[in-house]
């Protein structure tokens, strides 16, 4: 072997300390190694260029002579490269977004900091932040861009200095521009609402001033952390809009404000962009306004984003060889392999040679090439491996180091073999072996000769199974350990296994009256000797029965009681072990037959009595089926009475009863003595008045049946007040009636055997005397002009996809069928007529069909116009913000809770309630609580 250098590692480590900054290592890319014979080392090849570019990747340190481009918003952290001298900076912030496309403002253009950076004393890391551009908004409030930085940190990753930043243009709003870095933001109208100032050095932009929110101020420097400064918020406008908001960087850019003239024009102003700053630590700086960045008007009218900030860094210096890598070895019997990939980059000197290293101790071994092997270390003792890298140059810092390795060889052969025979196998003993190999013995590996039957055990005995009763064996074993298994022992002496039977398998059983047919498998090894007999037995008791084979039957059982079995199988050597139960079964029959039927009649009906039956069978009685005769009506019953319906009145039946368990039916018991059922007549139906002067004309149906016996008169009852008037059939005349008063009426049926029950209720009419004429009013009349009327818009066919501005619909002060409907507060103190409408509204709260105090006190009111109304309908509306069903389920509630109140102040009103949900908004765009009128009931007197 060849050594270039017989320093001691330690001291080598000291020397290299000493040398100059420009002499350190570069961390660059990995080569790959070429491949050699594991015995020979072979000088690897090197890149002698580093490569022009390094990845921006958050905890990576760049190449020596790379440029790394930070173009993806966020923060990075990077190492510095050994021997960086200088690093040539450039640092753009990010752009504004748009505002309102259709007014073509754009947002403010970021900053771009360029110059030569010198570190710091003590930089480790540079902390990078990568502003994300301000995204555009058709809504007309674009978002201010975020300030890029980079920041000088020390081992501990605390900040040492805020190198350089550049600052953010502001974002777009409805009525104006976003600032560009270091300006503020424009307004189409300052009064109203002013865009955002600029930050200034350290300290954020004010926030514009607007008659309704003003922005934000933007936040100042913090000099303790390593971050940029965020922009302030565009003050917030009710529709949605709001300006924009300012641009980050050393300070924040303050919002714009947001303000109206009137009820219709909105003002939102720009953002104001953030400040910049280029540090002592950067010569040669320049600070200038970045074109393009800012977000613009892009096709179709859409709010272009702002551009992504950028921080590119190129880090300039000498470098020694890069530090090898993918270091990785392979144990020997005292030595081990070291393998490794060479540097991407020699620092623009050939490497000479690469110096293995092993810890704990001083072995060492100086090769030209991957692998390595390292001589001279103790079996037993866990290694781990570092490699450098050396040139004219220097050395290369020391590599990572590899994962641990123990280097080791087989284990000596166990001794003392010996074996004890048992029932299918056989327990084998040894003795551990003296020597180990410098690795723990796993395991031992028991082998059966003949086999080939085996066991795996930790420690001795061992117990082999798997072995044939009858048969003599011999037994070996191994030692193994991580490297591989010892030699075989000497064989033990013969032994031979014997046994009893094995155990019968697959027990099952089915159920008998008394007793169970057990079934099962033969067991599947005799140990030796011929099965003479199986015996089962049940559980619980002592029930057993022996036979030759399956099947075999247990009797003597008891029915209802739930019994396993278990079988075991003797031979000349004793008996085996029981086998798994079974699963449980019962022994069962039918029950016996009810006794002591009778029965009473009733009407279409006859309730039957029974005994139940001594005997269940063994399973509990489940149900009782009543049947009839004549006709073969049945009713399944739990227990005694059960009534037998759908029999005809007039006609003599007797009764059986059958009791059922789960095994089946019992037989059927002796009959009833007859019975005939019989009964008053039904109930009139189809019940219904007609109102007149002081009276009502009452309409009904006679019963379906007359339960055996003629109807000989009808009783009209009605209420209040509980007037009565009997009549052979309909119709029927109630006189003697208050008029204005509502009245239900109901009717009952007599024939010879009594009443039948009184019929439902009509609906409720009210005597009237004739209504006087109406005179048309000159106050029923368009709340609306006639221009004003003509500016409403049509009614969208999908009100949820309106959006913008507030507008009204044609549905306005309109019913479903177009009729008129004034507002409540026109109809006071005047009665409404046939055809005529009113809209209604402020009743409910937001998705509630429930009258607020407020509501309810308005309908008292507008009951006061109802005196001449006798028909009237109710028109539920809902606006459209939630579901569908949702709002149609709510508006049909609104309207019945409205009709409901009306009807009950003026009683003799006729009322129909309908539920029309979100399909006829009178307001659409806007927000929901700017709608709130669709959240109307409409009224429309029919007559």
């Amino acid at each position: 072997m060849v050594f270039s250098d017989r320093t001691p590692p330690r001291a080598r480590r000291a020397r290299r300390a000493g040398r100059t900054a420009l002499a350190v290592s570069v961390g660059v890319a990995a080569a790959v190694a070429l491949a050699a014979p594991a015995a020979t080392a072979v000088p690897m090849a090197v890149p002698s260029a580093v490569p022009a570019t390094s990845p921006c990747a958050d905890g990576t340190t760049p190449a020596l002579l790379s440029s790394v481009s930070c173009a993806t918003a966020g923060t990075y952290t990077l190492g510095v490269p050994s021997g960086t001298t200088d690093v040539d900076l450039e640092v753009v912030g990010a752009g504004g977004g748009a505002g309102y496309p259709a007014r073509a403002h754009i947002g403010g253009n970021g900053a771009e900091v360029t110059g030569s950076l010198t570190l710091p004393a003590g930089t480790a890391y540079l902390h990078v932040v990568v502003g994300a551009g301000g995204g555009g908004n058709n809504n007309g409030r674009g978002y201010g861009g975020g300030g890029s930085g980079i920041f000088a940190l020390d081992g501990n990753h605390d900040l040492i200095a805020k190198l350089a930043i550049a600052g953010a243009g502001g974002g777009g709003a409805y009525n104006g521009d976003g600032g560009n870095a270091g300006s503020a933001g424009t307004a189409e109208n300052v009064t109203f609402a002013a865009p955002g100032q600029p930050a200034i050095g350290a300290s954020g932009g004010a926030g514009g001033v607007g008659n309704y929110n003003a922005g934000a101020t933007g936040a100042s420097n913090n000099p303790g952390a390593p971050t940029v400064a965020s922009g302030g918020a565009g003050g917030l406008h009710p529709n949605s809009s709001a300006g924009g908001s300012g641009g980050g960087g050393y300070a924040g850019g303050g919002g714009g404000a947001s303000g109206n003239q009137g009820i219709l024009n909105v003002y939102t102003g720009g953002g104001g962009g953030g400040s910049s700053l280029a540090s002592a630590y950067l010569s040669g700086a320049s600070i200038a306004v970045r074109p393009g960045t800012g977000g613009i008007q892009l096709p179709g009218l859409v709010a272009g984003d702002g551009a992504t900030g950028s921080v590119t860094m190129t880090f300039n210096g000498l470098a020694v060889p890069g530090v090898p890598t993918g270091v990785s070895a392979t144990r020997k019997n005292g030595a081990a392999e070291v393998s490794f990939s060479a540097p991407a980059s020699d620092g623009g000197s050939a490497i000479t040679s690469y110096t293995v290293s092993a810890s704990p101790g001083d072995a060492f071994r100086v090769c030209p090439g991957s692998p390595c092997t390292v001589s001279g270390l103790d079996n037993g003792t866990a290694y781990t491996f570092t490699v450098r890298a050396s040139s004219a140059n220097g050395d290369s810092d020391e590599s990572a180091p590899s994962a641990a390795v123990t280097p080791a060889t087989t284990p000596g052969s166990p001794t003392g073999v010996s074996a004890q025979p048992g029932d299918g196998e056989a327990q084998v003993s040894f003795t551990a072996p003296a020597d180990h190999g410098g690795a723990a013995v796993t395991s031992y590996t028991v082998t059966a000769d003949p086999g080939p039957a085996t066991a795996t055990c930790s420690v001795s005995p061992c117990t082999v199974a798997d072995l044939t009763n009858g048969t003599a064996y011999r037994f070996s074993v191994v030692a193994t350990n991580d490297v591989g298994g010892s030699a075989p022992s000497a064989l033990s002496a013969a032994v031979t296994p014997s046994g009893r039977p094995g155990v019968p398998t697959a027990v099952s059983a089915t159920p008998r009256d008394g007793a169970a047919e057990v079934s099962f498998t033969a067991p599947a090894g005799n140990g030796g000797s011929a099965v003479t007999s199986y015996t089962v037995s049940a559980a619980p008791g002592d029930a057993s029965q022996t036979c030759a084979g399956s099947p075999c039957t247990v009797d003597g059982l008891d029915n209802g009681t739930a019994y396993t079995f278990t079988v075991h199988a003797t031979n000349a050597n004793g008996d085996s072990d029981e086998s798994t139960p079974s699963a449980a079964v019962t022994p069962v029959a039918v029950p016996g037959a009810p006794t002591d039927v009778s029965a009473q009649a009733g009407d279409g009906e006859a309730e039957v009595s029974f005994t139940a039956p001594t005997k269940d069978g063994g399973t509990p009685i489940t149900s009782y089926t009543v049947t009839a005769a004549p006709g073969g009506a049945t009713e399944t019953c739990a227990a005694s009475p059960c009534t037998v319906g759908g029999l005809d009145n007039g006609r003599a039946y007797t009764f059986t009863v059958q009791a059922t368990n789960d095994h089946g039916d019992s037989a059927a018991s002796d009959p009833s003595a007859a019975v005939t059922p019989q009964g008053a007549p039904g109930t009139p139906t189809g019940v219904s008045a007609k109102a007149g002067d002081r009276r009502l004309a009452v309409t009904f149906s006679a019963p379906q049946s007359d339960g055996g016996s003629p109807v000989t008169a009808y009783t009209v009852t009605v209420s209040p007040g509980g007037a009565t008037t009997s009549c052979p059939g309909s119709p029927c005349t109630v006189g003697g009636l208050t008029n204005g008063t509502a009245y239900r009426v109901t009717v009952r049926a007599t024939n010879a055997k009594g009443d039948s029950g009184e019929s439902a209720p009509s609906a409720a009419v009210t005597p009237v005397a004739p209504a006087p004429p109406v005179t048309p009013v000159r106050w029923y009349r368009d709340p609306l002009t006639k221009a004003e009327r003509q500016k409403l818009v049509p009614v969208p066919a999908h009100p949820a996809r309106a959006t913008g501005p507030l507008r009204a619909t044609k549905a306005l002060h309109r019913t479903r069928n177009g009729t008129l409907a004034v507002p409540a507060r026109q109809v006071r103190g005047h009665q409404l007529g046939a055809r005529q409408g009113v809209q209604v509204t402020g009743l409910f709260r937001f998705d509630s069909a429930r009258l607020t105090p407020a509501g309810r006190r308005q309908l008292v009111v507008l009951a006061r116009s109802l005196e001449n109304v006798r028909a009237l309908t109710c028109e539920g509306y809902a606006d459209y913000a939630g579901s569908v069903r949702r709002e149609r389920v709510l508006a049909k509630q609104r309207a019945k809770a409205v009709c409901a109140v009306l009807k009950s102040r003026q009683r003799g009103i006729e009322v129909r309630t309908v539920g029309f949900g979100p399909s006829r908004p009178a307001m659409i765009g806007g927000n929901a609580h700017q709608r709130e009128v669709n959240r109307r009931v409409a009224l429309l007197v029919r007559r």
